[in-house]
């Protein structure tokens, strides 16, 4: 179901409806199964379905938004166990907006360190993968 909505969410932003890839993205979101993965960076796929979403967020309602839609789920969704940055700083530098990038950086740290709050049976992993986000802007 939550590849199906994905998709559909992907050929309403193609059409125009922008509106209807929000909601294709919110149900994709909402159906993903809760899964611990030996490797989430690699084998979960619900960290690229919040990057579409946060894409998506991003041309509507501007970066604020994508990185508050994003942080929030970092910190509070037990499914979101790793922040895929690469798409946020490609579309930065294609944007020409490198400098941008030590302010999500350090929202996405924060919102790790409030995910090892909240699942401290995780923490030392989670502190790992905030530990692992480049610095610099490139």
């Amino acid at each position: 179901t939550w590849r199906t909505r994905a998709l559909l969410a992907l050929m309403f932003a193609d059409e125009g409806d922008r509106e209807e890839a929000h909601r294709q993205l919110d149900a994709a979101l909402e159906a993903y199964p809760n899964k611990d993965y030996a490797d989430p960076a690699k084998l979960s796929s619900f960290q690229h379905l919040v990057n579409q979403k946060a894409m998506l967020l991003w041309d509507d309602y501007g970066l604020e938004a994508a990185v508050t839609f994003a942080t929030d789920l970092i910190a509070s969704d037990s499914r979101c166990h790793y922040f895929w940055f690469l798409p946020w700083r490609q579309r930065l530098e294609s944007e020409g907006k490198t400098d941008q990038w030590r302010t999500i950086r350090a929202a996405v740290v924060e919102a790790y360190e409030q995910r090892a709050q909240k699942f401290p049976d995780d923490a030392g992993d989670i502190h790992a993968r905030a530990a692992r986000l480049p610095d610099a802007e490139r």
